[in-house]
């Protein structure tokens, strides 16, 4: 239960931090600032074997990029990282430092893609231009890197780059977005330590928990504005927290926040989708949906997403519902379950997720 309650509560810290410390790569305007601590992670399928590329951002003058290919037979891993500096005040990119923190001895190859990444990309979304909500952008080039003619697809919820997967003419991926992250602290190493996903995310096998389906369930409500029902198997841990053993964790709040230029919501979901430290979201097995009113109008997002922790082995499903009820409030639905439990009792969980209510309006 330790390693799902982490989950909650440290996305839960992430609607309280201000955000001040808002930059961009040079020549760019992000719709949704880089915040210090934001991080990305693709893959390059264009090498012969797992290839993986991440990218960080501290502040307006410095970044760390990483390449990390996994041992495969009896060829050890690679691993390159480096930090480096940069002059925010040039349009183009320009280095001012680097200092290389690991790297394959004796071959400057990786180094060197590392370099070609960060400049080209940084052109290519200069090129973009403004790319607003958050939605899929598409933006044809030529990027002999990737085989000539390809389409990069642009989000503005993935930091550094807004870039989420780089396609050529045939459809497929060659550069394909893993995971986005912030971390939590200078003693968070996420970025560092991250390998890629399994192929296939699996979680341990753990014990069910018993429902009694004879007890009567109990409508819960926090706020006056958020309810849903559970059945005895849930016990409250706070007021607006409960517990289904070492199984499950579920809660309701609601908050505000603070002016922004932008909607809000677009600023809460780019972080509610970010991993936290040592739990990394999949973002190819991430699903992201808008909630509208009787007037259609759109008032929130449901996401719904899969967790991998590799250090414990766990994998958590994820549901979190984020609802706009006044200029600068909130409110917030959280439901984490450990995926083998949530595989064998999906209806159940879904019956609560679909007890949900806010005021009159019923997800």
């Amino acid at each position: 239960m330790k390693q799902i309650k982490s989950i909650f509560f440290l996305t839960t810290i992430l609607f309280f931090l201000t955000a001040n410390q808002m930059f961009a790569i040079p020549g760019v305007n992000h719709y949704i600032k880089d915040i210090s601590g934001e991080y990305v992670y693709y893959q390059d399928t264009t090498f012969t074997k797992p290839s993986y590329v991440g990218f960080l951002y501290y502040d307006d003058n410095t970044y760390a990029a990483r390449f990390y290919s996994p041992a495969k037979d009896s060829e050890a891993p690679i691993e390159v990282y480096i930090l480096f500096t940069i002059d925010p005040n040039q349009e183009k990119l320009t280095f001012t430092g680097e200092k290389v923190i690991a790297e394959v001895e004796g071959d400057s190859t990786l180094i060197n893609y590392l370099h070609d990444l960060c400049y080209d990309l940084t052109i290519r979304r200069q090129r973009a231009g403004d790319i607003g909500k958050n939605t899929d952008f598409l933006m044809k080039e030529n990027y002999d890197l990737f085989g000539g003619s390809v389409n990069m697809k642009y989000n503005s919820l993935i930091p550094i780059f807004n870039l989420k997967t780089i396609l050529n003419d045939l459809g497929d991926e060659q550069f394909k977005i893993l995971t986005t992250g912030r971390l939590t602290s200078s003693a968070d190493n996420s970025f560092e330590e991250f390998k890629g996903f399994p192929k296939e995310l699996k979680d341990k096998k753990r014990k069910t928990p018993k429902v009694n389906k004879k007890t009567n369930e109990i409508t819960f409500t926090v706020n006056s504005k958020q309810s849903l029902q559970l059945d005895s198997s849930w016990k409250q841990s706070l007021e607006n927290m409960w517990l289904q053993g070492d199984s499950a964790i579920l809660t309701m709040n609601e908050f505000e926040i603070e002016n922004s230029s932008i909607d809000a919501s677009d600023i809460l979901i780019r972080q509610i989708m970010e991993s936290t430290e040592n739990s990394y979201i999949d973002w190819n097995n991430t699903e992201l949906s808008k909630i509208y009113d009787e007037n259609k109008s759109p008032i929130g997002y449901n996401v719904k997403a899969v967790y991998y922790q590799p250090k414990a082995g766990n994998v958590t499903r994820d549901t979190k519902i984020l609802t706009k009820t006044s200029e600068n409030t909130f409110a917030f639905f959280s439901l984490t379950v450990f995926d083998s439990i949530y595989n064998k009792k999906a209806k159940y969980y879904d019956k609560i997720i679909g007890s949900y209510k806010l005021e009159t309006i019923e997800k």
